[in-house]
C-alpha cells in the first residue's frame, strides 16, 4: 500500500489579489499542499498541468518550480494549455509526459494538449504514439495503471459539443476505447476547476479542482490524496485552502 497527490493548476498568478507571495496567493495554496504532504508520509506528487497563468512568465515559472522544489519526495508533471511555451518550466519531467512504476502500479503522463489536437496533426499523431508505447510497455502483471492528463475527456455528457472544457468528440470516444482496452485504472485530469469523478465505459474519470481558484461554482481549492492497495484504491480531498484566522493560533 502507498499513496501519491494529484495537484493540478496551481496556475501561479491567477488567483493572487494580494500579490504571489500572500497567504491567499495561487503560490500560498501551493506551499500548503506541499507542507500536508510533506509531512503525510506521501511517496510520489503528479502535477497535472497549468503549472503558472501567463504562459511566458518567468517569475511564476519560477515560483512554481521553488514551490515543488520543497517537496521532499520525487514529483512529475504534464502540461497544461498554460504550459507550452519554452520559458514556462525547466524540470525533467515537465512537460513530455513520463512513464513510471511505482510498487507494481504504473503511472503515465500524457501531454493532453498534443493529443487533442491544438498543436497540430503531426505533434497530435506523435503524442499518440508516445501513448501506444508507454501502455504498451506495462506488464500484464501491472497492480494499476494510471493516466496523468490535463484536459478531461467530457464534463457533463460523452456525447456533448467540442468546446475548450473538453477533448474533441472523435478524440475522447477513441481515448476511451482505447483505456478500457488498456485495463487503464484511472484517468486524472483537471483544466475545468471542477471536482467531477465518474465511470465511463468502465474507467474512471477523475477531475480535481486544483489549488488556484473555481471558475464555475464556489468550491475550496483543493487537491488529491490517493491510496493505492492490492484491490482497488481510494481517493480525499484535500484543502489547500489558509484557515480562518482565528485558528492560526
Amino acid at each position: 500500500m502507498f499513496s501519491f497527490a494529484f495537484i493540478t493548476d496551481p496556475q501561479i498568478g491567477l488567483n493572487s489579489p494580494n500579490g504571489l507571495h500572500a497567504a491567499d496567493s495561487d503560490r500560498g495554496r501551493m506551499d500548503r499542499a506541499v507542507d500536508f504532504i510533506n509531512g503525510a508520509g506521501i511517496d510520489l506528487v503528479f502535477f497535472g498541468g497549468d503549472h503558472i497563468d501567463v504562459i511566458d512568465s518567468e517569475e511564476q515559472r519560477d515560483l512554481f518550480l521553488a514551490g515543488a522544489a520543497r517537496l521532499n519526495v520525487p514529483w512529475y508533471g504534464v502540461p497544461g494549455n498554460h504550459d507550452q511555451h519554452p520559458v514556462s518550466l525547466e524540470h525533467e519531467a515537465t512537460p513530455k509526459g513520463f512513464l513510471l512504476n511505482h510498487k507494481g502500479s504504473f503511472f503515465i503522463g500524457v501531454n493532453a494538449c498534443a493529443l487533442r489536437g491544438d498543436l497540430g496533426p503531426e505533434p497530435q499523431a506523435a503524442e499518440w504514439g508516445n501513448l501506444r508505447a508507454a501502455i504498451g510497455a506495462v506488464p500484464a502483471e501491472a497492480t494499476h495503471r494510471f493516466v496523468i492528463m490535463h484536459w478531461p475527456l467530457f464534463i457533463l455528457h460523452p456525447d456533448e459539443e467540442d468546446s475548450v472544457y473538453n477533448m474533441g468528440m472523435s478524440t475522447r470516444h477513441e481515448l476511451a476505447q482505447f483505456f478500457r482496452e488498456s485495463g487503464i485504472t484511472c484517468v486524472f485530469s483537471g483544466h475545468r476547476h471542477q471536482d467531477i469523478d465518474i465511470v465511463w465505459q468502465g474507467v474512471r474519470l477523475i477531475m480535481s479542482i486544483g489549488t488556484s481558484a473555481w471558475h464555475h461554482y464556489p468550491e475550496e481549492a483543493s487537491f488529491k490524496l490517493v491510496t493505492v492497495f492490492d484491490g482497488g484504491f481510494s481517493v480525499r480531498r484535500v484543502s489547500a485552502e489558509a484557515p480562518p484566522a482565528d485558528q492560526h493560533e
